[in-house]
C-alpha cells in the first residue's frame, strides 16, 4: 500500500513538472506598435548613360559589315567630340543574322543583317541632347535606354534611409500619445524596398544602371527619374517595430 502512495506522488509531481513550462509559455508578451516611415531625396543628375544600337543590311555581308562598323566609328567620334573618356565607352558584339521571307512557299533571301550595341556615359548632362542628336544623324538606329543618374548614389541613399527612421519613430510617438502611452526601444526595424518605377524608355542591362525597371537586390532603395527632367528622386521605407511603455 506503501509502495501505492509514493507512486502516486511521483506521478503527481511528475505532471505538475510537465504543466509548469506551459504556464510560462502564457506569460504575456512585450505590447508593440509597428510603423512604416518613407523618405525621398530630390537630387541633380550628374551623368546620363544612353544605349544605342546601329542595325543595317545589305545581301553582301561584308557591304552590312562595313557600313556598320563606319557608322559606330562615327557615333564613337561624336561622343569623343564632347570630351566622352574612351572608358566611358562601351561596344557590344557583333551580331549578324541571315533573313529570309516566304513566298509561293519558296524562302528568298533578303539579306545578312547586322546589328551592333553602343553605351555611352556623359558625366556633364547638359550635353545630353547635343549628343543624341550627333548619334541619331551618325547612324544611330535605335535608343535602347537613357538612364540618368547620381555618382553620390550612396551618400543619398542613407540620408533617406536616415529620415525614413525618423518619420517612424515621429508617427509611432504620435500615435502612442493618443493612447496615452509612451514608446521606448526599438524591438525591430526591416528595410523594405518601395514600389517598382521606370522612367521612358527602359534600361536594357548597361551595368550599374540606376535607372533599370529591377533595382539590384541588395539595395532596398529605389530611384525614379521625374518626367520634368533634371532630378532624381530617392526613396527609402522602414517598417519599425517599438515597445510601448
Amino acid at each position: 500500500m506503501a509502495m501505492t502512495r509514493r507512486a502516486i506522488t511521483a506521478i503527481v509531481i511528475l505532471s505538475v513538472g510537465l504543466i509548469c513550462p506551459a504556464w510560462a509559455d502564457e506569460r504575456p508578451k512585450d505590447h508593440l506598435i509597428t510603423v512604416v516611415g518613407e523618405s525621398e531625396i530630390k537630387v541633380v543628375p550628374n551623368e546620363v548613360v544612353v544605349q544605342l544600337g546601329v542595325e543595317n543590311w545589305d545581301k553582301d555581308l561584308n557591304v552590312a559589315a562595313k557600313e556598320n562598323d563606319d557608322k559606330v566609328r562615327k557615333i564613337i567620334a561624336a561622343a569623343k567630340a564632347l570630351g566622352v573618356d574612351p572608358k566611358y565607352l562601351q561596344t557590344d558584339f557583333v551580331e549578324i543574322h541571315p533573313r529570309y521571307k516566304r513566298e509561293h512557299e519558296k524562302e528568298i533571301f533578303l539579306g545578312f543583317f547586322v546589328k551592333k550595341k553602343i553605351g555611352i556615359t556623359l558625366r556633364d548632362v547638359s550635353k545630353f541632347d547635343e549628343f543624341l542628336a550627333s548619334a541619331l544623324q551618325s547612324g544611330a538606329t535605335q535608343v535602347y535606354g537613357i538612364s540618368f543618374r547620381t555618382t553620390e548614389l550612396k551618400k543619398y541613399r542613407e540620408q533617406a534611409r536616415s529620415l525614413a527612421v525618423k518619420a517612424a519613430m515621429e508617427k509611432a510617438t504620435l500615435m502612442a500619445r493618443e493612447l496615452g502611452q509612451k514608446v521606448g526601444k526599438a524591438h525591430s526595424i526591416i528595410e523594405t524596398p518601395p514600389p517598382s518605377w521606370s522612367y521612358g524608355p527602359r534600361s536594357l542591362g548597361l551595368p550599374g544602371a540606376q535607372m533599370s525597371v529591377q533595382a539590384p537586390q541588395e539595395e532596398s532603395s529605389s530611384v525614379q527619374e521625374s518626367l520634368a527632367l533634371g532630378q532624381i528622386t530617392i526613396k527609402a521605407r522602414v517598417t519599425v517595430s517599438f515597445l510601448l511603455e
